[in-house]
């Protein structure tokens, strides 16, 4: 179960840290689709994206040192930390893309959309080479996740970092 959150966690930092690099230019340069909206809007930024995938590959890396003392179903390197950090914010463009093309605006709430876009990209990412949690942390990661959200958007909200507390 605690392998969930473990194996989650450079895409908990990536995602819920990027916005604090959200400066620069977006990421889809301002281009549109068919359908006439942006690709992701201005909310993905070149330096969000970098800063998400950075500092998660670093939380990786920190895991990596400090697993022996743990017994997991997978083993943390910092090869897995990055992919699992660039994973969440490949995943947040997704859902990003995903909201424009249903008219959802940015700031506009999406449930689940918003809140696990991140995680099944990063676990997309880990599958890929093979590392995943056991499926009870997997399960804990989709339970726990939408909670964690919530609360940290909140705090981002009343620290002027986000407009909206969802």
């Amino acid at each position: 179960m605690i392998d969930g959150i473990w194996f989650i966690l450079p895409a908990y930092v990536a995602s819920g840290l990027a916005v604090w690099f959200g400066i620069w230019k977006p990421i889809d340069l301002n281009w549109k689709f068919w359908d006439n909206e942006r690709l992701f809007g201005d909310g993905k930024t070149f330096f969000g994206f970098a800063g998400g995938v950075i500092l998660g590959t670093l939380v990786g890396i920190v895991q990596t040192l400090v697993q022996n003392d743990f017994n997991f179903g997978f083993h943390m390197t910092p090869e897995l930390g990055f992919l699992i950090a660039f994973g969440a914010m490949t995943g947040d463009l997704a859902g990003s893309f995903i909201k424009r093309r249903l008219k959802i605006k940015r700031g506009e709430m999406a449930p689940l959309l918003d809140q696990l876009d991140f995680v099944i990209g990063a676990l997309f990412f880990g599958f890929m080479i093979g590392e995943l949690p056991c499926w009870n942390g997997i399960l804990i990661i989709f339970i726990l996740t939408p909670l964690l959200h919530l609360f940290w958007n909140r705090i981002a909200f009343i620290v002027k970092i986000k407009k909206y507390p969802w």
